[in-house]
């Protein structure tokens, strides 16, 4: 294969738009500007004009695909055209600015907040579904129970029983 010279490679714009969770997976979305304007407009009144593309989280993967911090932040890539669609060098991008209408961005971050809060609520309460809550408050009474004679586990089971009952 033939090394490839990036710094010679067209660049592309991609507009990170935020983070989605589908099944348990994080992707992120981003909008390929190309040649579109940075001019303040809103990214609807351009639609038809810009492709989103969603990349799932991989191992390996470059750390902007990964991680690009808050949605607005445009990023430049080399690519180039593989069999009719763009192959960018994710390795080699860099920040090329931020979207100038802001109400766009307080929609796509108010979205990224919420897809993300929605996504650490729904893991804490797997967590906590998972969490044995009844055997995690009896194990100071079971290894009580464990260090009693016969006839002492007897009482402390009528005890607790009584306790439980009253």
């Amino acid at each position: 294969m033939d090394k490839v010279d990036i710094d010679k490679l067209p660049r592309t714009r991609l507009l990170f738009l935020g983070t989605e969770y589908y099944k348990g997976t994080k992707q992120n979305d981003w909008a390929d500007l190309r040649d579109l304007p940075n001019d303040g407009s809103s990214l609807q009144s351009l639609d038809g004009m810009y492709e989103v593309r969603t990349f799932p989280m991989r191992k390996g993967m470059s750390r902007i695909l990964r991680n690009p911090g808050r949605p607005g932040i445009i990023y430049s890539f080399p690519y180039e055209e593989v069999e009719g669609s763009l192959s960018i060098y994710s390795g080699h991008g860099e920040i090329d600015g931020r979207w100038k209408n802001e109400a766009d961005v307080l929609t796509w971050q108010a979205k990224h907040d919420a897809q993300r809060n929605a996504h650490e609520s729904a893991v804490k309460e797997d967590k906590y579904r998972k969490k044995n809550v009844v055997g995690e408050t009896l194990a100071p009474l079971r290894e009580a129970y464990r260090q009693l004679n016969w006839r002492e586990r007897q009482q402390m089971l009528a005890h607790v029983i009584r306790e439980i009952t009253k």
